[in-house]
């Protein structure tokens, strides 16, 4: 094989090696919340609690399989961005963005525990940490969301005048 060919090829396989490589990186850093609700056929309860003055107060418990469905529903196709340490740092204004009033606490649940905890802030946001890494040693993982949501903030707070 001449020299010319070898370089084009070699060109190639390293032009092939770097989209591979991107389109791996993509898929980890950008998720749906989907992505994280574990065993979401097994999900028996949906609580929802409103954080206000250092306290998350109890909005609406439900176990209603349509209402179930349809909270999955409302925010499974939502698209998540992966944080790197100091994002997560700089979102949560190292903590304090957390003892914010008006935060809703969206916790899917099996008969056996916990399988998604959601956060969403008044304007929307959505923040979401992987149950996961959270039991692994290494670093908690956590997204957030690429747009904002405030109708679903709004949707939810509304829920509970009708469960």
């Amino acid at each position: 094989m001449n020299q010319k060919k070898q370089m084009i090829i070699i060109g190639m396989a390293s032009l092939l090696s770097i989209l591979f490589s991107a389109c791996t990186k993509n898929n980890e850093i950008h998720k749906k919340v989907g992505d994280f609700i574990i065993q979401p056929d097994a999900i028996d309860e949906i609580c929802v609690y409103l954080y206000q003055e250092q306290e998350n107060i109890p909005l609406f418990i439900t176990t209603d399989i349509n209402h179930i469905q349809k909270i999955t529903s409302a925010v499974s196709g939502i698209n998540v961005k992966k944080l790197s340490k100091q994002e997560d740092i700089d979102f949560m204004e190292h903590g304090q963005r957390m003892l914010q009033n008006d935060i809703l606490f969206v916790d899917f649940k099996t008969k056996d525990n916990s399988c998604c905890l959601i956060a969403i802030w008044q304007d929307g946001i959505i923040y979401i940490v992987d149950i996961i890494s959270m039991k692994s040693s290494s670093r908690t993982i956590s997204y957030k969301s690429l747009d904002s949501y405030p109708s679903i903030y709004t949707w939810l707070l509304s829920l509970h005048e009708n469960i």
